[in-house]
């Protein structure tokens, strides 16, 4: 063989073959990429082992203007989006390197479903909006301080985000072999051709950020999870009214990835103690459970997971878990329901969290021998993605008129008027859970009106869209009306002649659930405010 100064040729090109590194091609096959919303165009490489070098720049992807880099495939109907994350450049604190699902890549405020690694120490992100154009939402009730944490900042980190129908769950895996849930199921009614792909956020537009990811660990399929492939999902919305020295928690049961549920354990614990005692046992057919060891004046926490049965032989069981031990946990205090007309209300607190405070202390509910029902309530605000407060609230199946007359502003026991935020009105909400979907008129002591005040889709942030005029004379009629999707409000000095109040004077929310709630809300304004109070009387619920 010849041979080049003592070296076999052969010898040497395999030698160069090991030394030199592959150089990187300037596009990823069978991939598409685009920069949407910044000024600065992003790129997307690959090298000889198959690793992606995504860069991105962009504001964020926040509010209603998003701007980002992604490598994305089409995906049509129910499928997924994974990839094994394997490192991230350092930049700010709020950049965003991870997988989305988004129903369009040329509107900045398209619907979308995101999981991420945050910068800084902030671990792992999930992102949503569920109507084009809104603003965009996060799970504030399960991410650490209502920002991020779903899972540590550690590589690699592998992501999915799985699509079945219109529920949008987000994954997390060490291995990528076992995925646990990172988020709740979002319901988000996207068109079935949608675009799923990697994507890097700078959060500096015109500075670019690198992520890197295992293409060979990176795909867009129709392929689903089985159900031992993942933990369950806890149960959501979990339901919770308060009673007589007791607390009512309700939920459907849970389908995980096509096996229904074996059971449901129950927890309880304290406000601001991560200590959760079981307490209960259900079988997969139990969907309720009653609390009546706590007491009137009390307030407790509640947290239920899965319980799904799977192998050959059903011997082995899952329960819902987390990969930062952070669940989705919601808030009971006793309060005994009332009668107002031909109907039950059942009051309960509105728990909030997030990264604002939990409400600590119960309000709650009465009504004296003239029908005047006193609504107390403390909490930081009904606003942003979760509302804190108190409610009482009746169900209601479909179209419905509710109306009360509202006599002062909001204030406190001895008739001083509230904080300037206390709010206080008449609501529909589509659960009773803090961060539920709703539309309200709220009234303040010093901001007069807020109407239609509402937040469109569930964890959304809210909207104060006015026209927030300053206090109205009292006492004032308000009345809520639903019509299908559409929501309208009104007013009326004499409970006969009502006028539409507002700007716009109705508002959708799309898709909104059969069977809702109606009846009454309030909050102090601050947990640190001292317990606030309304009263209203002349209340009726209609249904056509």
């Amino acid at each position: 063989m010849r041979s080049v100064h003592g070296v076999g040729l052969v010898s040497v090109l395999a030698l160069l073959a090991v030394s030199v590194p592959r150089p990187a091609r300037a596009d990823i096959p069978n991939w598409q990429q685009k920069t949407v919303g910044t000024t600065t165009e992003g790129s997307a490489t690959v090298d000889g082992s198959g690793i992606w070098t995504i860069k991105g720049s962009g504001s964020d992807l926040w509010d209603s203007d998003d701007q980002f880099h992604i490598v994305y495939q089409p995906l049509s109907g129910d499928g997924s989006i994974t990839t094994k994350l394997t490192g991230a450049e350092s930049g700010d604190e709020h950049a965003k390197v991870g997988v989305m699902m988004r129903e369009d890549l040329d509107d900045a405020a398209a619907k979308i479903m995101t999981v991420q690694m945050e910068g800084a120490d902030h671990g792992g992100e999930g992102l949503f909006r569920s109507l084009t154009g809104d603003r965009m939402g996060k799970d504030r009730k399960i991410a650490a301080d209502g920002d991020a944490g779903l899972f540590p900042k550690t590589f690699p980190i592998w992501l999915k985000i799985e699509r079945r129908g219109n529920g949008f769950t987000s994954y997390a895996s060490q291995d990528g072999a076992f995925w646990i849930p990172v988020s709740r199921a979002q319901q988000i009614a996207m068109k079935s051709d949608i675009a799923a792909g990697c994507f890097v956020c700078s959060h500096n537009d015109g500075n670019l950020l690198a992520g890197t990811f295992d293409g060979n660990a990176t795909e867009v399929s129709s392929k689903l999870l089985k159900p031992e492939e993942a933990a369950p999902l806890q149960p959501n919305p979990i339901i919770a009214l308060g009673g007589d020295n007791s607390v009512t928690l309700m939920w459907d049961r849970v389908n995980h990835l096509g096996k229904e549920a074996d059971g449901y354990v129950v927890y309880k614990g304290k406000v601001g103690d991560s200590n959760f005692v079981k307490i209960a046992e259900l079988p997969g057919d139990k969907t309720s459970f009653i609390d009546d060891t706590i007491k009137n004046g009390d307030i407790a926490r509640y947290r239920v997971t899965t319980l799904v049965k799977v192998g050959a032989a059903g011997d082995k069981v899952l329960e819902s878990q987390t990969l930062t031990n952070r669940f989705y946990e919601i808030s009971g205090a006793p309060n005994p329901s009332l009668k107002i007309g031909a109907d039950t209300y059942f009051a309960n607190v509105l728990d909030c969290g997030g990264n604002h405070e939990l409400t600590d202390k119960p309000g709650g509910a009465t009504m004296d021998a003239n029908g005047v029902v006193t609504l107390r309530a403390s909490g930081w605000d009904i606003q942003e993605e979760a509302d804190g407060g108190e409610q009482l609230m009746t169900p209601v199946t479909g179209d419905f008129t509710f109306t009360a007359r509202v006599l002062g502003v909001p204030s406190h026991a001895d008739d001083t008027p509230g904080d300037e935020w206390a709010k206080f009105g008449i609501a529909v909400r589509e659960t009773t859970m803090a961060e539920s979907r709703y539309a309200a008129m709220l009234l303040t002591p010093s901001h007069g009106i807020r109407s239609p005040h509402h937040r469109t889709f569930n964890g959304g942030r809210t909207n104060d869209v006015g026209p927030n005029q300053d206090t109205p004379d009292l006492p004032i009629y308000f009345r809520i009306q639903r019509r299908g999707d559409t929501i309208g409000v009104f007013t009326s000095a004499d409970g006969t002649t009502f006028e539409p109040y507002g700007s716009p004077e109705t508002l959708d929310l799309p898709g909104l659930s059969a069977n809702t709630y109606v009846g009454f809300v309030g909050t102090a304004g601050g947990v640190q405010m001292p317990m606030t109070q309304q009263k209203f009387d002349k209340v009726t619920l209609t249904k056509p």
